[in-house]
């Protein structure tokens, strides 16, 4: 299952499409990370590590080495947090290596634009290979 972590102002996903593959298939599913950004100030964030709590169950694989950075724009109304600003970026795939369950995670540091780390954070979706 896929939880919102909370990075300072910002929010995390990680998402895993299809959350479900088989043994031995030949299409790998991607992994995305959704984000909202509630802060007056735009943020970027990379993801510096991305990995499988089971490396025998499901491997987990950057699009990119290292990461690109992701930007996020500051919220849309000055006046009000809320609507945040939204978006999604594809960050990698996962493919399935044995039967089991497993959980796949990104770790996301994320920066105001001065280059002043705000926060740290690891956000994670369940996956099963059948």
């Amino acid at each position: 299952m896929a939880t919102w972590t909370k990075a300072g102002s910002a929010d995390f996903c990680l998402v895993a499409d299809p959350k479900k593959l088989t043994k031995g298939s030949a299409q790998p599913g991607a992994l995305t990370l959704d984000y909202k950004n509630r802060s007056m100030v735009p943020l970027t964030a990379a993801v510096l590590k991305l990995y499988s709590s089971d490396p025998a169950v499901a491997d987990a694989k950057a699009s990119a080495t290292p990461a690109p950075s992701i930007h996020i724009s500051r919220r849309p109304n000055k006046l009000s947090a809320w609507p945040p600003s939204t978006g999604s970026t594809t960050i990698g795939s996962w493919s399935p290596v044995a039967g089991g369950s497993a959980t796949l995670n990104a770790d996301v540091n994320v920066e105001d634009n001065a280059g002043r780390r705000t926060n740290t954070a690891t956000s994670s979706h369940d996956v099963e290979v059948t």
